[in-house]
């Protein structure tokens, strides 16, 4: 049997092969929550929001959340920005960005891309100390009271496996 496995390991490219592979699906979309009116949002107090619209990627719906004067009284005189996973009855694994943008979609903030799963225990996940008030004011003054915070979403599908393909072996070559 040895020399049975031995000379099958020897003629490997003359046998059947079969082949798998693993694909793990991504859902990829930018959504732009437009504050108008910014300066009508001054004392609006901390831990008060608002929001966007609903949107959807990867089978999930989500929203941003703003706080024009953040989410706690800890010392930081700024504005807080989230994101919110509303379906959170099923885990929900992703990589985003919120950055602030200005005039002319300049980008005021340069946030790396976040990785998170989102889940019933936790269904947002963001920035606390997203932009501090001074520059907020700044960008909103030179956009007419406007700004825009963009979020890209890629949501993480279930990996799954796909194949069975038979690549048939190649032709024999006479032994010489």
């Amino acid at each position: 049997m040895d020399r049975n496995s031995t000379s099958a390991v020897r003629h490997a490219q003359c046998l059947p092969k079969t082949s798998s592979r693993c694909i793990t699906p991504t859902f990829t979309s930018t959504h732009d929550f437009e504050i108008t009116s910014h300066p009508l949002l001054e004392g609006i107090g901390v831990e008060r929001l608002v929001s966007s619209t609903v949107f959807s990627v990867g089978g999930f719906n989500w929203l941003i959340y703003f706080f024009p004067h953040g989410v706690r009284n800890d010392g930081f005189d700024g504005a807080s920005a989230f994101l919110n996973c509303l379906s959170p009855e099923k885990d929900a694994r992703a990589r985003f960005t919120l950055n602030l943008l200005g005039k002319d979609d300049v980008q005021v903030t340069k946030y790396e891309e976040v990785e998170h799963t989102f889940s019933s225990e936790c269904v947002y996940r963001g920035y606390p100390q997203f932009v501090d008030r001074s520059r907020l004011r700044s960008v909103s003054l030179e956009n007419n009271g406007s700004f825009i915070i963009r979020c890209v979403l890629t949501v993480i599908g279930e990996p799954y496996t796909e194949g069975g393909r038979v690549i048939p072996p190649p032709p024999l070559l006479p032994i010489l």
